[in-house]
């Protein structure tokens, strides 16, 4: 095969959108926040004089908006993390536009800031998306079908378990916390998992994201599991990025090559028939 048409690299990543697609969709709906402020501001004499209320009492729809605001900022990271980054701005941008219907409808000075606290709480995610847009905990080292960044487990008991040293294993990397309700759900399988086939090599490495002062908590966890656990604080596990989503799992092939990269994974929990498809297989092969 000649160079002019050589195939694409197998690992080689392209967007599945055009990036000025959503760069355009993310400028315009900021541009509409900021023009409602702004709007807002110089139209305050005239909301004022047509709804029958003294300067003052217009004032609150400046002032709701911005109290609105100010509330959930803050949490604009965290509920990007939970409800999903683009799910939480598309659902922020229907809610900016359904107020802002209601402030145009709007026939009392109430229903105003009602629907100026509604349109508030919704601009949050337009004014605070430079927090959302924060490198993801995606690290270039990790590419599947390449070298897995090496990573190392301090055990609640003191032991390091280092995935160099467990080369000619299958080893699976799982992040998870006593506080994460998908990550209860799944460890119980993924411990009946590496009880059955520990014989064959696998090893499952447990990261969790909990403080030391939870200590008790995942100690009871941790009875239950058939695999080391220990606090990412105390561990390292650099080459993975930040963790910012619980589960993720990543799993390494006995050459110690990365297999499958949760964060690539759009439902990243490990079921039955995952385990089957991606760990099994390199359990079998010798």
């Amino acid at each position: 095969m000649s160079a002019d048409t050589a195939a694409p690299l197998p690992n080689e990543w392209k967007p599945s959108f055009n990036p000025w697609v959503i760069a355009v969709s993310i400028m315009l709906a900021t541009f509409m926040e900021v023009l409602d402020t702004s709007v807002a501001n110089v139209s305050l004499p005239y909301i004022a004089g047509n709804l029958s209320a003294s300067t003052d009492e217009a004032t609150w729809v400046l002032t709701s908006y911005l109290l609105s605001n100010a509330i959930i900022l803050p949490a604009t990271n965290w509920l990007g993390q939970v409800f999903g980054r683009k799910r939480f701005l598309i659902g922020c941008i229907i809610l900016f536009t359904f107020a802002s219907a209601l402030c145009g409808i709007a026939g009392s000075l109430g229903f105003l800031i009602m629907a100026r606290v509604l349109q508030g709480a919704a601009a949050c995610s337009l004014l605070g998306f430079g927090s959302l847009l924060a490198p993801r905990a995606q690290a270039n080292d990790v590419r599947v079908g390449q070298p897995a960044p090496a990573a190392t487990l301090v055990t609640l008991d003191g032991k390091r378990l280092s995935t160099p040293e467990l080369t000619g294993h299958v080893v699976i990397l799982t992040f998870w916390a006593t506080w994460c309700v998908p990550c209860r759900e799944e460890l119980p399988l993924l411990s009946k998992y590496a009880a059955e086939h520990a014989a064959q090599g696998l090893s499952v490495l447990g990261f969790t994201l909990n403080t030391p002062d939870e200590l008790d908590e995942v100690r009871a966890v941790a009875r239950t599991l058939s695999f080391p656990v220990g606090f990412l604080a105390a561990s390292s596990a650099p080459g993975y990025g930040r963790i910012w989503r619980i589960p993720v799992n990543f799993t390494i092939d006995r050459a110690g090559r990365l297999v499958d990269d949760g964060w690539k994974d759009r439902r990243p929990v490990w079921t039955q028939e995952r385990l089957a498809r991606i760990v099994t297989p390199l359990l079998e092969a010798k």
